[in-house]
């Protein structure tokens, strides 16, 4: 596409445009420019990996602007420069026929041509960039100088296939603005089947565009993943959209373990099918046994797999037997065992509700989300340990994470007056109260505290951890005051 798109414009530029040699050169000039920002773009959009998402955002940009190449000239005649062409005219009054050299300002669309032009190469550096890179990480260290030299020899057989297309556009008699809607479609084409052969690469663009708005995907540690080779991966993933959050840090192809319920719901099937799942009936033990096999020979096979820490799928399914020893599928192969966590999606963009996924509206934008990727763990681990891993692995996040409120009270009174009717706090003996009662509750008890209290800057609270407790902390703190809380059940020698 890329040399067929060199081609049109040098006859686009003599036959449409009517410009000079030099300014044809500044148009091949501005592609090759714009292919290297967009190099650069595709390095920084990639976020430290190998974004294949970018792809088919860049064939898509391909597509764009060459189909803004094939709008007729008056619509690309919004903004016009002078390119002027020298031409001989006599002198009116002259016997002498005396001729003098005039500039001729020939009205054409060129710096629009030069914009589009831009975006195009812009776009095809996007394209392209990605693909060279997975090719050259993902190839096998044996192969991988075969197979760069397999794709440069075939690049250049496509740079000459195009001679030949372009030659055949020609004998058919199609215009150069034509020629730019083949490139459309040819770019589009490419595009398509693409993501029909990689569907995760479909997958993996929803997923960038989403951490380029309504998320802002933070990623640490992720070298601790191995660029190639197998490992097991245990997790913190509450359901599948975690799962692909995991899948969208990681540039690798990860084989998610998720019991076969999931696949109940259409949308999260075809999420399935677009990226590497393990499904498993979670209450059909021997369907768990063949399962654990079938994870021996993805990791035997040099691959990523990833299970959940928990000990079952569902509270009524079947207990997983990798829970007591991980060694049950990773075998007596040295594979690394690496804990990764994700946070912040769970009850702040979705709960599960009834068996069923309910979607929250999150109070700000964009959410932010961490995963953290751990080092491996020592041989021999027990499953036990390795889980407690987990666990530390996920307190590093929350103590990272960023909050926007520098106290709690703060935070309790503005959620409370965005969602008065929301359940805020809960037990065994009360029952619930939703957010405005908890407000009305804990303004009326700091008004009773303050006759009581005086002006001491620390208060002991000597209550069970119930919704009195709760409420008798934050009207505390909703006077300034420091709440202590001491243990109800201790003795007076520990409490005093």
């Amino acid at each position: 596409v890329g040399a067929l798109a060199r081609q049109n414009i040098v006859k686009f530029a003599e036959d449409t445009l009517q410009i000079s040699e030099s300014h044809t050169s500044y148009l091949l000039a501005i592609i090759a420019i714009g292919m290297g920002i967009g190099a650069l773009l595709a390095g920084t959009l990639s976020r430290g990996k190998v974004e294949l998402g970018l792809v088919p955002i860049g064939a898509l940009g391909m597509t764009f602007f060459s189909v803004l190449l094939a709008l007729p000239e008056n619509i690309h005649r919004a903004t016009t420069i002078p390119v002027f062409r020298a031409i001989s005219i006599p002198l009116t009054g002259g016997d002498n026929g005396l001729a003098v050299r005039l500039a001729e300002a020939t009205s054409g669309h060129y710096l629009v041509v030069l914009v589009f032009s831009l975006g195009l190469g812009c776009f095809a550096g996007v394209y392209g960039i990605p693909l060279a890179a997975a090719i050259q990480k993902r190839a096998p260290k044996k192969l991988r100088g075969g197979v760069i030299a397999a794709v440069n020899m075939l690049t250049w057989v496509g740079i000459a296939f195009s001679s030949i297309v372009f030659l055949l556009l020609e004998i058919l008699g199609l215009s150069t603005y034509s020629v730019f809607g083949f490139m459309a479609v040819s770019a589009l084409a490419i595009g398509l089947i693409l993501c029909i052969l990689k569907p995760s690469m479909t997958l993996r663009m929803i997923w960038w565009i989403l951490a380029s708005t309504i998320f802002k995907l933070r990623v640490a540690n992720r070298h601790n993943i191995p660029e190639e080779g197998s490992a097991l991966l245990i997790g913190n993933h509450e359901s599948f959209v975690d799962a692909m959050v995991l899948q969208a840090a990681i540039d690798r192809e990860i084989y998610f373990v998720v019991g076969s319920k999931l696949l109940d719901t259409p949308w999260l099937r075809w999420c399935a099918r677009a990226m590497y799942i393990i499904p498993v009936n979670e209450r059909d033990e021997e369907a768990i046994n063949k399962t654990a096999v079938l994870i021996r020979e993805k990791i035997a096979q040099g691959h990523l797999v990833c299970v959940n820490r928990s000990k079952k799928f569902t509270h009524d399914g079947c207990t997983l037997p990798w829970y007591q020893d991980y060694k049950l599928i990773t075998g007596n192969s040295q594979v690394p065992v690496i804990p990764v966590v994700t946070n912040r999606l769970w009850n702040l963009f979705y709960i599960f509700h009834e068996g069923h996924v309910q979607w929250r509206f999150p109070n700000k934008f964009p959410i932010p989300i961490y995963v953290r990727c751990g080092e491996t763990v020592a041989e021999n681990t027990t499953a036990y340990h390795v889980r407690n891993a987990v666990q530390e692995l996920d307190m590093e996040n929350y103590s990272e994470r960023d909050y926007r409120y520098s106290v709690l009270q703060y935070g309790f009174v503005s959620v409370a007056r965005r969602f008065l009717w929301r359940i805020s706090i809960a037990d065994v003996m009360t029952g619930k109260l939703n957010f405005f009662k908890t407000l009305v509750g804990t303004i009326v008890l700091a008004r009773k505290f303050k006759p009581i209290l005086g002006k001491t800057p620390m208060v002991a609270i000597l209550m069970p951890p119930t919704i009195g407790g709760a409420l008798a902390n934050l009207a505390v703190q909703l006077m300034g005051r420091v709440p202590v809380n001491l243990n109800y059940t201790a003795s007076n020698e520990i409490i005093a």
